[in-house]
């Protein structure tokens, strides 16, 4: 009984309809929605303090009109006018393209050293100086040179050796070369190749 009674009203409601909606569109004004009473109680108070309110909105007020003439708005922002460059073009690219070299320690070098602290190649140094001449190179004179605490000296040069090789005494020469600090090694080679620039061994 529901559905017939909803499909006899949606008939009812549809009939005529365009003939309707016709009328409609043909009125030369179209009527204005019915207003609230407190909206029409409000508007014949207003007319009552001023009759001739309705003229006043449907006329052109000259002395507003001159008066918006004169406000402009001054924009002081710069224009800033996009690159036509792409961005590859701007792309910060590396100033130097040449491969690396390797570090002498495995690892780049502070060029400068906070005091309290030491680098890697400054430890070696002063552990390899010790080792060889222990009676110069204290660890007070370590601690005053390197800026470096006196407990963490005694401490690194406690935990820390340079590489020794012992060799039996029939290879005291080369004994003597391995058991050299590092720099010290390095020197006498210079000089050895050095020397053996300037005197080459005369052919027979």
């Amino acid at each position: 009984m529901g559905q017939v009674g909803s499909f006899i009203i949606r008939k009812a409601n549809r009939f005529n309809a365009e003939n309707r909606a016709h009328k409609i569109i043909s009125q030369e004004k179209p009527k204005a929605a019915p207003k609230y009473e407190q909206t029409l109680r409000d508007m014949e108070r207003v007319l009552k303090v001023n009759p001739s309110i309705l003229e006043e909105i449907g006329n052109k007020n000259t002395a507003l009109d001159e008066r918006l003439k004169q406000v402009y708005v001054t924009s002081e922002d710069k224009i800033i006018i996009p690159s036509s460059k792409s961005d590859s073009d701007t792309k910060n690219l590396p100033l130097n393209r040449s491969a690396s070299d390797d570090y002498e320690f495995g690892h780049l070098e502070p060029e400068t050293v906070k005091p309290g602290y030491c680098s890697l190649r400054q430890a070696v140094k002063f552990i390899s100086d010790h080792q060889t001449t222990p009676q110069e190179w204290t660890a007070e004179r370590i601690s005053q040179d390197y800026q470096i605490k006196k407990e963490t000296v005694d401490d690194i040069l406690k935990h820390f050796r340079t590489f020794k090789v012992f060799l039996p005494d029939k290879n005291a020469k080369t004994k003597e070369k391995l058991l050299m600090d590092p720099d010290t090694a390095k020197n006498k080679f210079l000089l050895e190749q050095e020397e053996k620039k300037e005197n080459p061994p005369k052919s027979s």
